[in-house]
């Protein structure tokens, strides 16, 4: 240890893949039993004499930021991949969060859909797309992301097929608009609310 945050000596380390589909939870979940076993490791190897010491290169080093709410808020201007990982990195804690009708609606899971359709390259960011078991809504880049699973304020989570029979939105409802913030203000009340 010593005086600065984090910017002691590296005694052992492990480096683990995320998966292309793991949530924040599971590789949460994953490193807690991995930091466990290297801290038994550690502890022993360090009373035995067997670690070396190496110094960190502080200024490759970063800070994580505390999450803040905005920093859940989906901006649908952004590409589809991005889209489908901030929705990763929210969950579970305080998951991914968008607008429609002018509730609050969290998305727990979502995939990259295919890029729009002729039909649809007008369609702006936010709103939903036709076709599919799921809702497909449209997002930066001409592409589009759909929503396998959500959760309308005060209601359970449900599948995005769910959803589509429920009948929570319809073809050309919208999701969030971004402001000149970055996050999101109140979008036109949904068909089926």
């Amino acid at each position: 240890m010593d005086e600065g945050i984090d910017t002691g000596p590296i005694l052992l380390q492990r480096e683990c893949a995320i998966g292309p589909d793991e949530t924040a939870g599971q590789v949460e979940q994953r490193l807690s039993g991995m930091g466990a076993s290297l801290l038994v490791e550690t502890l022993g190897t360090l009373s035995a004499g067997g670690i070396c010491p190496r110094a960190q290169v502080i200024d490759r080093e970063t800070y994580a930021p505390k999450i803040r709410p905005e920093m859940a808020r989906i901006s649908w201007e952004k590409e589809a991949a991005s889209i489908v990982n901030r929705v990763r990195a929210m969950n579970p804690r305080p998951g991914a969060a968008t607008t429609v009708g002018g509730g609050h609606l969290k998305i727990w899971r979502a995939s990259a859909g295919p890029p729009r359709g002729a039909g649809e390259t007008a369609a702006p960011p936010g709103a939903v797309l036709s076709g599919g078991a799921a809702p497909r809504v449209a997002c930066g880049g001409g592409g589009s992301v759909i929503l396998q699973e959500l959760q309308l304020e005060g209601r359970r989570r449900v599948s995005g097929e769910e959803a589509l029979r429920g009948r929570w939105f319809g073809l050309g409802d919208r999701f969030g608009e971004a402001t000149e913030a970055g996050g999101e203000g109140p979008g036109p009340a949904p068909s089926g609310l």
